[in-house]
């Protein structure tokens, strides 16, 4: 088996994870917070930090860098596009299903998206994530920013505010609000029927 797949390699690089993220919490200042705070922490010794990570930055990197990885993969729907999203919207009250994979994604790092808003490169590659996706549906790269840039606001708002909505119903706003924009700027003015 290898060490990536040893489900003790990853409980304990879970445990540092989180007690990285418990102190970001606690004290908001990350200049301050050292390798040595998080294995006191996590109640690991520091050369078992050293077997997963270099230091501190590397290990936030690596949060941010798997977070967004798992973001990408779980919006990837290559045979849905904003014509079968309209239809089942239109037509059963459907939710845009990469709006329902962002919704249930930031639900499950809720945690992680309450620290990292204030970190411009995590929310440029949430950023980028979302405008792929919308770039598959459009040739216009100002219409993806802009319709990307109204989701990751209306995600931070949900995160602010403590995911007061469910993910399903976060995904349900998102694709009215986004459906009928998109729609006049991605298919003309009569598209969109919601």
């Amino acid at each position: 088996m290898a060490r990536k797949e040893d489900p003790r390699y990853l409980r304990t690089r879970q445990m540092l994870c989180n007690s990285f993220i418990d102190l970001i919490e606690l004290h908001q200042d990350y200049d301050k917070i050292t390798v040595r705070d998080i294995v006191k922490h996590a109640g690991i010794n520091r050369s078992t930090f050293y077997l997963h990570f270099k230091d501190k930055d590397d290990l936030f990197a690596e949060m941010k860098n798997e977070v967004i990885l798992e973001l990408s993969k779980s919006l990837y729907h290559p045979t849905y596009d904003f014509d079968l999203a309209l239809q089942e919207f239109n037509d059963h009250a459907k939710p845009i299903v990469t709006l329902v994979s962002l919704s249930h994604h930031v639900q499950r790092y809720a945690r992680f998206y309450s620290v990292m808003l204030g970190h411009g490169d995590f929310l440029k590659g949430v950023f980028d994530a979302i405008r792929t996706v919308l770039l598959k549906m459009s040739d216009s790269e100002l219409d993806a920013d802009y319709t990307a840039g109204g989701i990751l606001g209306v995600i931070s708002h949900w995160v602010r505010n403590g995911l007061k909505e469910s993910a399903d119903e976060m995904s349900l706003w998102l694709t009215r609000a986004v459906l009928i924009p998109v729609g006049l700027a991605f298919r003309g003015p009569e598209a969109p029927t919601a």
